[in-house]
């Protein structure tokens, strides 16, 4: 049945544009739309985040703690473990962002304990005694976005 339906594709353009329907929205233009918005009014950045909101329908877990900065991106994944008081996200970022996170949880008191950043990736662990959080932002191949994990837990 896959391949009836495969083939039926086959036929006609059903690309508007090539059929004269005009210019189509699509996902990656209505992502550049409210990315714009946001740049027009900076009052929209929460207080407490770091390098903008989060640009992804996807959202921060409900239950992160309130006392660790959230940091602005495309969340690609959000996992929360609240039973366990463990909580992560990935997300493509901006450069410089992940060494403001790691700025901003060394001012909040944090201690790191592990830093292996060099050049455009940003690897630290820190714990202050009830918690852990590790942040790595790696830029990948073929890419100017650091892509950052970021994972907090109860020690």
């Amino acid at each position: 049945m896959l391949l009836l339906a495969l083939s039926g594709c086959a036929g006609g353009s059903t690309d508007p544009i090539s059929e004269g329907g005009g210019a189509a929205s699509t996902p990656a233009t209505a992502q550049d739309e409210r990315s714009q918005a946001r740049a027009d009014d900076a009052s929209s950045v929460p207080a407490g985040w770091i390098g903008g909101e989060a640009t992804t329908g996807l959202d921060w877990p409900a239950a992160w703690p309130v006392q660790f900065p959230r940091v602005g991106g495309e969340i690609i994944a959000a996992v929360s473990e609240p039973g366990e008081d463990r909580y992560s996200v990935v997300m493509y970022v901006e450069p410089g962002v992940a060494a403001d996170l790691i700025g901003a949880l060394e001012a909040q008191g944090m201690t790191v304990t592990s830093d292996d950043s060099a050049g455009d990736n940003d690897i630290a662990v820190f714990q202050d005694g009830s918690w852990r959080i590790d942040v790595i932002a790696v830029v990948q191949d073929g890419t100017e976005r650091p892509h950052l994990r970021y994972m907090v837990q109860r020690d």
